[in-house]
């Protein structure tokens, strides 16, 4: 007779694949791809565009961190900026296989972390010991946190949710007293082959994925399983103790393996002083607070619920990146965060399962643990004190506790429906089937509705407008320009992290790039090395010296961005640059000009001669950098005329001359002053070339003017006080090229030349 097949068994197999088709059309519906051309991607603004720059290197260049089109007349190497978060530009990778548009596989990795993150959810649920019906909606609630449209594509390492789920499960065995390393029976531990098994070998996936992912939840869940060892400790069990130490070592491997290249890049090159700064205080500034985790998302349907939180984020000081739970989450966290409370005051015993159980007990620890470090004043700012500034942003631990309290929500949701069952009579096993998945369903839709952005939040009509405009300017640009042709970009936007420059946003200088192929733009050097950093000393030079020197350095076009300049300001450079260049190509929204400059650097070259026009491009891009270091405090960015305001924090501050060239004469003019001690007084200048100076202080500084060679290399300037002083000071401080400095403007750009009286002009190289 023939066995007859249970239905049932393919009843968990067919949920995972209902909840990527259900997750997958929710989110491309919600996201606002629908009536838009899936090869635009859907944010063109700030991080976005700088992520989009990495996915089109990847597919073009074969991987993101150098790419020879960016940071002209050198290449764009982001090793000065080490993530490990490696995952996002394999799966770029992988969807490249399918098509060489970067704007639609940008698209597709953003959208496929909507159904992995909510199948991993589910996953996750089932481990923690939830119903089918349960696991399946909270699963799909997670997916749709708000945490996940928040950073959304923009940041698309955070988005790749699905890694945490998984590791959690990880947490969630060890305290919970199951192994996440088994070896097969009748294997010595010392044989690799013994290890080979299905758990094993799942553990080492999930820690590979996470290691690979954004450094935050490595770091985040390392964090969490420090605590899984610690409980198991104290319960004896030092057998999962290891399994949770060994784990903690694989993923730390994995994360070093990704930043590899980063670490040895650095380690031959020297560390950026610049490229990857991050102060303590930030921990707090973006850290979260009880009562912004549980008020309503800024963008609520309801529009007093959204007004009231954009009320409270402009009322009430660190806002921090808006973290919110929704409303189904958060009342999951309150059950957690009140439970030891409960179970301190409860004096009967408490059951396995149930609304005290064992399983809640444990998600309670871990959301306590994720809540204290991501608060503002928590584990995070000791963190940042004590060990490391560089994980800044605290309150993106949320995404562990989101994960937790869906999990709480769907086990009392479970425990109720078992309460039902046990009471119900003369119903069918069907009927509490389709009550819990009723139920569940229900919460689901409600959470939802109070969790997700309506359509417009997310697809703003602009952003076709603006792709339009860029695909038409780029095109025509070029059209006429030679392949290969470097162009210079105004205003010049430091890369990365940069402010506003008037109506202009970070990273909006990298647009033409977006749609060039032929082209090679100066914007997107890494800051902290002298070949970006160039760009900033040029920016301060007048516009006749500026054109000659870029012209000389090889570039032979101009982008010029209107949203970087004041009316005014806009009109007086175009009316320089038109007599210069001739008529420009215009974009259709008048936002972008570019000039040809092919003519004019021939004529500039005729009158310079072919020596000099090279070594006035050299002394552009070629030249030394003041970068200071930590014996001074933060300076800011430096005034119009390029100087720095520096600020001591030790009695012996220094600051390093970065020169990537051959040895080069540089003026120093600066105040220097000392602090904590009577004056006058006296401070021992060490200069680059290894000569010292002893400078007489007095109550109001001392002015100092030198020039000094400056080697190849590294050579440092420094200050040292006095026995008893506090710090020293220097005002006013800039180093300049005398080369530049003093250039005589010839060929055309010689009529629109100043008077002789040239300093103001010149480079500031003040880092």
């Amino acid at each position: 007779m023939k066995e007859r097949i249970d239905p049932s068994r393919f009843l968990g197999p067919a949920a995972y694949v209902a909840q990527a088709v259900l997750s997958g059309l929710i989110a491309y519906r919600i996201l606002g791809f629908m009536g838009r051309p899936f090869a635009v991607p859907l944010v063109y603004r700030s991080d976005a565009l700088a992520g989009g720059s990495q996915v089109k290197a990847t597919l073009e260049g074969g991987w993101y961190e150098t790419n020879r089109l960016l940071g002209a007349p050198y290449t764009q190497n982001l090793h000065d900026f080490p993530v490990a978060d490696n995952l996002q530009f394999a799966l770029a990778k992988t969807f490249g296989l399918f098509s060489d548009q970067w704007g639609a596989v940008y698209n597709a990795c953003y959208l496929v972390t909507y159904p992995l993150t909510a199948m991993a959810a589910m996953w996750f649920l089932r481990v923690v010991g939830a119903r089918l019906a349960s696991s399946f909606f909270m699963g799909l609630l997670y997916a749709f946190t708000p945490y996940h449209f928040f950073h959304g594509q923009p940041h698309l390492a955070l988005s790749m949710l699905f890694v945490v789920p998984l590791f959690a499960a990880l947490l969630f065995k060890i305290v919970d007293e199951r192994p996440i390393w088994v070896r097969r029976p009748g294997t010595r531990w010392f044989n690799p082959l013994g290890h080979l098994t299905a758990t094993s070998l799942g553990t080492v996936a999930i820690l590979v994925l996470i290691g690979s992912t954004s450094s935050y939840y490595s770091v985040f869940g390392l964090i969490l399983m420090s605590v899984a060892v610690v409980v198991s400790a104290l319960r004896r069990n030092f057998a999962l103790s290891g399994h949770g130490v060994v784990a903690m070592g694989v993923l730390i491997a994995v994360m070093i393996a990704n930043m590899a290249p980063d670490i040895l890049y650095q380690r031959s090159e020297g560390a950026s002083p610049a490229a990857f700064a991050r102060e303590p205080l930030e921990s707090e500034m973006y850290a979260f607070k009880l009562a912004g985790l549980v008020l309503p998302v800024p963008w609520h349907r309801i529009v007093s619920f959204a007004e009231f939180r954009s009320d409270y984020n402009a009322t009430f000081p660190l806002p921090s990146e808006s973290p919110a739970l929704g409303a189904v989450a958060a009342a999951g966290f309150l059950y957690l965060l009140l439970l030891p409370l409960v179970v301190a005051v409860v004096r009967r015993r408490l059951q396995v399962h149930g609304p005290f159980g064992r399983s809640q007990r444990i998600l309670s620890l871990f959301a306590v643990v994720a809540f204290l470090c991501g608060t503002i004043g928590g584990f995070g700012t000791l963190f940042a004190l004590f060990v490391s500034p560089d994980i800044r942003a605290w309150n993106r631990i949320i995404v562990y506790l989101a994960l937790f309290s869906l999990a709480s929500v769907a086990l009392l949701v479970d425990a109720v429906l078992g309460w039902l069952d046990k009471r119900r009579s003369g119903l069918r096993p069907a009927v509490g089937r389709v009550l819990a998945v009723g139920v569940c369903g229900v919460i689901a839709l409600g959470g939802l509705y109070d969790a997700t952005p309506p359509r417009k939040w997310n697809a703003d009509p602009a952003v076709l407008r603006a792709w339009g405009n860029d695909v038409d300017y780029v095109a025509r640009i070029e059209e006429r320009m030679p392949k290969g042709s470097s162009i210079f970009e105004l205003p010049v936007m430091a890369f990365p992290e940069s402010e506003p420059i008037h109506r202009m946003e970070d990273y909006e200088a990298i647009r033409p790039y977006l749609h060039s192929s032929r082209l090679r733009w100066s914007y997107g050097g890494v800051k902290g090395r002298p070949q970006a950093d160039w760009q900033t000393a040029a920016a301060e030079m007048d516009t006749p010296v500026l054109m000659t020197a870029v012209a000389a350095a090889g570039f032979t076009g101009l982008h010029v961005d209107r949203f970087g300049y004041g009316r005014g300001a806009v009109r007086e450079l175009e009316d320089q640059l038109d007599e210069l260049f001739g008529r420009p190509i215009v974009s259709r929204n008048k936002r972008f000009v570019f000039y040809d400059m092919r003519d004019f650097a021939a004529a500039a070259e005729q009158a310079y001669g072919a020596t000099e026009w090279e070594r006035i491009g050299e002394h552009l891009v070629d030249v030394p950098h003041f970068y200071w270091q930590s014996g001074f405090q933060n300076p800011g960015r430096p005034d119009d005329k390029g100087r720095l305001r520096l600020i001591g924090s030790v009695p012996a501050p220094e600051g390093i001359i970065d020169n990537p060239g051959a040895p080069l004469p540089m003026r120093f003019s600066f105040t220097v002053g000392a602090v904590g001690v009577k004056t006058p007084t006296t401070v021992t200048l060490g200069w680059p070339d290894g000569s010292r100076e002893t400078v007489r202080v007095g109550p109001a500084g001392t002015a100092v003017e030198r020039e000094v060679v400056i080697p190849s290399g590294e050579s440092r300037l420094t200050l040292t006080g006095v026995v008893g002083a506090l710090s020293v000071n220097l005002f006013d401080f800039t180093m300049v090229d005398p080369v530049l400095a003093d250039l005589e403007v010839r060929g055309p750009a010689a009529a629109l030349a100043p008077a002789p009286d040239r300093a103001d002009r010149s480079p500031k190289r003040a880092g």
